[in-house]
């Protein structure tokens, strides 16, 4: 058996057997293999040659749909709102303040014959320090709640609900404080800075062969079905 040794760790087909692929390691040939996908009639897949995107980790485990993917972004995202505005509401009051001072010094600004300041508005009034508190708040609460879960249990509340959970892509274990810190940084983080990378990281696993998001990139791990009923779509 002659070892693809230039070969990135994926899915190929198994050169003992033409109707299965088996799973490289980088390394090595593992023991985990599978069916072949089917190919066009006069098409066929080269050896060393990946094909169609895995549905399971190199061990068999189940990779997640987008679907369940996308149903945990969303109940993960009402419970960070929701945290979130317990924060602003003790701010509130003195975001008013100053909204209904600056109303009234424009008012007085417009009768005198005097030039608003549009800029005035946010420095003034503490909208920016408001916006400015929300979003350091924000990045605060998804760190603690989605570093502290996945790692310690391989899934955030909105995860679990939707029975799907993170775990390395080559092994079967929890996230190390690493690996969960490097999927928060590379995603939540990075959404955060530039707004377009979100959509970006969400749809990535579309085309992706292990079905990764980019934040699963860095630190090397999947999101999979966390229970018998959760299969991939």
């Amino acid at each position: 058996m002659t070892p693809v040794t230039s070969a990135p760790p994926n899915w190929y087909p198994d050169p003992t057997d033409a109707s299965s692929v088996r799973y490289w390691d980088g390394l090595q040939w593992t023991d985990h293999r599978a069916p072949a996908p089917p190919v066009a009639p006069g098409h066929g897949l080269a050896y060393g040659t990946a094909p169609a995107k895995a549905a399971a980790t190199p061990d068999g485990v189940p990779l997640a749909g987008l679907g369940y993917r996308f149903l945990a972004r969303i109940v993960d995202s009402l419970i960070l709102g929701v945290a979130q505005l317990l924060v602003a509401i003790p701010l509130l009051p003195g975001l008013v303040r100053g909204l209904e001072d600056f109303v009234d010094r424009a008012d007085a600004d417009t009768q005198g014959g005097y030039a608003v300041n549009p800029i005035a508005f946010y420095t003034e009034t503490g909208l920016l320090r408001f916006f400015f508190i929300m979003i350091v708040a924000g990045l605060v609460l998804s760190a603690v709640y989605t570093v502290t879960l996945v790692h310690l249990r391989g899934a955030t509340l909105g995860k679990s609900l939707a029975g799907v959970r993170v775990r390395p892509w080559g092994m079967e274990a929890r996230p190390s404080w690493a690996q969960s810190w490097q999927r928060w940084l590379s995603g939540e983080a990075a959404g955060a800075v530039v707004g377009i990378y979100q959509l970006l990281d969400y749809l990535f696993p579309v085309w992706d062969p292990r079905k990764q998001a980019v934040h699963d990139k860095w630190p090397d791990t999947v999101v999979v079905a966390a229970r018998s009923g959760s299969v991939p779509r």
